[in-house]
């Protein structure tokens, strides 16, 4: 029987690339410091639990889809390699 594993996409502020400082000081000007460390610490949890579940799967033969990719074939792959390293 196949399984089908949804995992919901947050992003952390190394997802962001060069627009991570601004998104920071927006964020923190917004939400106050303190909620913004929360809310950091919280994605940051969400991960590692996604980590850990993914760790204790067997995957192999897995397919990874990503909904919203913006490019495809090289690109796509370029932009995954980047992400991952």
């Amino acid at each position: 029987m196949r399984k089908l594993y949804l995992v919901p996409i947050l992003h952390m502020s190394a997802d962001m690339g060069s627009l991570a400082p601004a998104l920071e000081e927006t964020a923190k000007a917004e939400l106050g410091q303190e909620v913004w460390e929360k809310h950091k610490g919280a994605v940051s949890g969400f991960w590692d639990c996604i980590g850990q579940f993914l760790d204790a799967l067997d995957v192999k033969g897995f397919k990874i889809y990503q909904d919203g990719m913006v490019a495809n074939g090289a690109d796509g792959l370029r932009i995954i390699r980047e992400g991952i390293s």
